[in-house]
């Protein structure tokens, strides 16, 4: 059986495949300790006014070794982002103005370690797919920069739009 938490009811109408969603908080849906192998926060990290909640109430649910996969963005692609947009005029580039909280990945990790979390893998994602074919064709070869210095200098990894996680709960 698949579950799912949303707290925005917005995304009452979508078709889950068969999931059982409930439309509220995690911490509100009261899932039995240690009920599964494999959790996923995707596009909402961001909007947690509380992460070290969050993560402690992840880590009661989750199994002794199990997964959690999320993502983050990359705050120096956002900076980077914001610097270009405002140079060529570009909606939709302010930086830090889509989402109420934002996170490195060295607090990120530092959350996960408070929680009983370990980072297994870090992957560079190219994020949303871009309404400008400029950026759309530009993407992959800034990808593969972004990869390669990261090979370099790991922080590097921040130059990307969105950073996946996996982390093993301990």
């Amino acid at each position: 059986a698949y579950y799912g938490a949303e707290p925005d009811v917005k995304w009452d109408g979508l078709d889950y495949k068969g999931a059982q969603v409930t439309f509220r908080q995690l911490r509100e849906c009261h899932f039995p300790d240690k009920q599964f192998d494999v959790v996923t926060i995707l596009d909402a990290l961001y909007y947690l006014p509380d992460p070290d909640q969050e993560m402690a109430e992840l880590a009661r649910i989750l199994k002794p070794g199990g997964l959690m996969v999320f993502d983050v963005a990359g705050l120096g692609y956002l900076q980077l982002r914001g610097m270009i947009g405002g140079v060529f005029g570009m909606d939709r580039t302010r930086t830090f103005a889509a989402y109420p909280f934002y996170h490195s990945m060295r607090s990120v990790s530092m959350l996960l370690e408070k929680a009983g979390f370990a980072i297994d893998a870090r992957l560079i994602d190219q994020g949303i797919e871009h309404s400008s074919a400029l950026l759309r064709l530009a993407m992959p070869a800034y990808l593969m920069m972004v990869k390669s210095l990261s090979l370099v200098a790991g922080s590097a990894q921040e130059l990307a739009p969105k950073i996946v996680c996996v982390a093993r709960r301990l």
